[in-house]
């Protein structure tokens, strides 16, 4: 529900544990079609890519170089390390500007940064050394290894989720518990496990992919209780130290705090960060050398040094899409907890991805595993955010023309309709009202087969195209017909999924559901008293810096919820709630963050609005 201080990124105030991949896709989706009605906004291009000739390193260090410190000097970024991992070695590794400005300390590889959702992928290492050794199945109920687990549920199956489910993100959990997920001293990352008992999942198990903190969490619990060790202790033993990670941690050690980065807003002014709950999810401590020894393990199929750290076969499942069979996923592909085939890499084959952010500090990494080549770059600014996914992407495209002597496509390729999942239905009529995760989408048959779409006040008509998708072309006035290379590579589906008509989008390459039709809407009384303002007073949530939420019913009839925070950049725009009872209901559309619960308790100072742990009292 914290979105994006921009569109395109998944933010709250203060911190996000991100990981992209659909999330960015759901977010750039609600972009596009915003940005098809009431206009966009252009991302800044990076320096481009000359043209390498393969064995030329160190032109493509000067790039390296000239890329970085533009896109520090234009974002206000402080400090900044990058490596380029080839075959069995770190090839290229750098810092610049400072890691300690106001003590003069340069970054350099060795420099340490938090990397927020980056902490999942040795986590997820952890859990596939203990399938190798016969500890851990990852196809059994996660109730297995953590028998007190309780999580409530609406949906006639037993909510039993395994591992490999919640290494691809697929469990149905809710995202975070954003009461206690930081602060100067969270609780430790285990009281999860009981906070779950109070929430619902959103989706059945295996449904749809829902990024979840919460997810990584619980397998950090299950490592603990299949080796009876800490959870810092099961990482340096299956992980971090068989790699020769001294620099890195889960819980900051003394000799890596001396390494450790400081911390810079967009201002570029020091500040001080904030502790996570969630350390399986997002509190990891590492270098761009240090992870580059993981990324040297993970290119060679699971050998170090000449030893053989996680067995090859886990490796390939590693990086193998596991939600083929999934429809609302669209073409998005995830393995364990990278993120697979990035339509703009697709020249070199098949590449991964995971970013992770928090306020102050920003990484990714990214590869192509059939090159055994891949790139970490991590900042410690929070001007970082959008840009250390494009001077990754450049940096790993330059590396691939430099190493192997493949270079990127002169030119942008043709747009293409993809292929909507194969084997659903249409249903008889798109007429109708869908929750989407950029509000109520209103779709009139004025005339049969005739479709005209209605989204924030504005018209879109639905014109049929190749493969079943329609396109939408938007008229001034109703009469004039505009375009934008957005509207150019935007298509609408509409298609029956388990009993559910779905709504689809196909952006550029890429395809997704985000919303689903409301049917049966009957807005009890309770709720439609409810209308109003609400904020909250709890003390550790003013690192959110929320301003309020607000329930309001429309014109249709319909409750719509939206949140305001002290910046009009960081407003999520209304999206349906539909009630399931007097006092629970579910914001009503498809994705992250999407059909999880909002409740309302009574408390003795009065009735209080429940999201996420947190407590909202109406004004």
């Amino acid at each position: 529900m914290w979105l994006g201080k921009k569109v395109g990124r998944v933010a709250s105030k203060k911190m996000v544990l991100d990981g992209g991949g659909l999330i960015a896709f759901l977010l750039l989706a609600a972009w596009a079609i915003q940005g098809l009605l009431l206009g966009s906004t252009q991302v800044a291009q990076p320096l481009p890519l000359p043209e390498l000739r393969q064995g030329d390193h160190k032109a493509l260090e000067q790039y390296a170089s000239e890329l970085i410190l533009d896109e520090m000097d234009r974002n206000n970024i402080v400090g900044l390390s990058a490596a380029i991992i080839v075959g069995d070695r770190i090839a290229w590794s750098k810092g610049y500007g400072y890691a300690d400005r106001e003590n003069k300390k340069l970054a350099t590889p060795e420099t340490v940064y938090r990397v927020g959702s980056i902490s999942k992928i040795p986590n997820a290492i952890a859990v596939l050394k203990f399938k190798a050794d016969g500890k851990v199945a990852l196809d059994a109920p996660i109730k297995q290894y953590i028998p007190e687990l309780k999580v409530k549920s609406r949906f006639a199956t037993e909510p039993a989720f395994t591992p490999r489910q919640l290494l691809t993100h697929h469990s149905g959990l809710p995202s975070d518990i954003v009461k206690g997920m930081w602060g100067e001293q969270p609780a430790p990352f285990q009281s999860v496990v009981p906070l779950l008992a109070e929430e619902y999942l959103s989706y059945p198990p295996g449904t749809i992919h829902a990024y979840s903190d919460l997810g990584a969490g619980l397998l950090g619990v299950m490592l603990e209780r299949v080796s009876g060790r800490e959870y810092e202790a099961v990482m340096q033993k299956s992980v971090l130290q068989p790699l020769e990670m001294a620099s890195s941690s889960y819980s900051l050690q003394p000799h890596i705090a001396q390494q450790l980065s400081q911390g810079y807003n967009k201002k570029g002014q020091l500040e001080r960060d904030v502790a996570v709950r969630d350390v399986p999810a997002g509190n990891f401590y590492t270098s761009v050398n240090d992870f580059g020894k993981m990324m040297i393990m993970l290119l060679n199929d699971g050998a170090y040094g000449g030893t053989e750290v996680l067995p090859s076969a886990l490796v390939r499942e590693m990086f193998t899409a596991q939600n083929d069979a999934v429809p609302l996923d669209g073409n998005f592909k995830i393995g364990y907890e990278f993120f697979l085939k990035n339509p703009s890499m697709a020249y070199a084959g098949d590449d991964f991805r995971h970013s992770g952010h928090m306020y102050l500090f920003h990484g990714t990494v990214m590869g192509v595993k059939k090159e055994k080549i891949a790139v970490v770059v991590l900042a410690n600014s929070a001007g970082a955010s959008e840009r250390v996914n494009v001077i990754a992407e450049q940096l790993l495209k330059g590396a691939i023309a430099v190493n192997r002597g493949l270079l990127p496509p002169a030119s942008k390729p043709a747009y293409e309709v993809a292929a909507l999942p194969p084997g659903l239905p249409e249903p008889a009529s798109y007429a109708g009202n869908y929750g989407t995760i950029i509000g109520l989408l209103e779709v009139h048959e004025p005339r049969k087969g005739s479709y005209v779409a209605k989204l924030q006040g504005k018209k879109v008509k639905l014109v049929p195209d190749k493969g079943g998708w329609l396109r939408p072309e938007y008229r001034l006035w109703g009469i004039l017909p505009l375009s934008s290379p957005k509207l150019k590579e935007t298509r609408i589906a509409f298609r029956t999924v388990q009993g559910e008509d779905v709504v689809f989008v196909q952006l550029g390459k890429d395809v997704a559901a985000v919303g689903k039709r409301i049917a049966d809407y009957k807005l009890p009384e309770a709720w439609r008293n409810r209308q109003g303002i609400y904020r909250t007073n709890d003390e550790e949530n003013r690192l959110l810096e929320l301003d309020y939420l607000e329930l309001k019913v429309n014109k249709q009839g319909f409750l719509m919820i939206s949140l305001k925070t002290d910046t009009k950049e960081a407003q999520l725009g209304e999206l349906v709630l539909f009630p399931v009872s007097d006092r629970e209901a579910v914001l009503y559309a498809l994705g992250w963050r999407m059909m999880e619960t909002i409740s309302f308790r009574q408390e003795a100072d009065g009735e209080k609005l429940i999201f996420s742990g947190i407590s909202f009292k109406k004004q």
